[in-house]
């Protein structure tokens, strides 16, 4: 199986499921048995067969990886400022220690 943009070697040069070349295809690397053809289909069918599973597109990946990401950057911010909170707090219960033992 291999991808193709707009070189099609193979007859009959078409997606098998829609009839036209006018985009993208992945080359199933197979001929049809019984024909003399070639078995091709355009990316957008073998998108909707893979949503059909349950699968998602490529560009649906690449949006909730880019938000991942995003929230990955979030999320060690707040670790960062949970981290100082936490600091400060420590430094607090010092002080209030100290400020016990000298009041008594």
């Amino acid at each position: 199986m291999r991808y193709e943009e707009k070189r099609f070697v193979y007859a009959p040069y078409t997606c098998a499921v829609t009839g036209r070349n006018d985009a993208p295809m992945v080359d199933m690397d197979v001929d049809i048995s019984g024909l003399d053809q070639h078995l091709y289909l355009r990316c957008s069918v073998v998108e909707d067969a893979g949503r059909l599973l349950g699968m998602v597109s490529k560009s649906e990946l690449d949006e909730v990886t880019t938000q991942l990401k995003a929230l990955e950057v979030k999320i060690e911010a707040l670790r960062v400022v949970a981290s100082a909170i936490t600091k400060v707090e420590e430094g607090e219960r010092e002080l209030s220690d100290i400020l016990i033992e000298h009041a008594a």
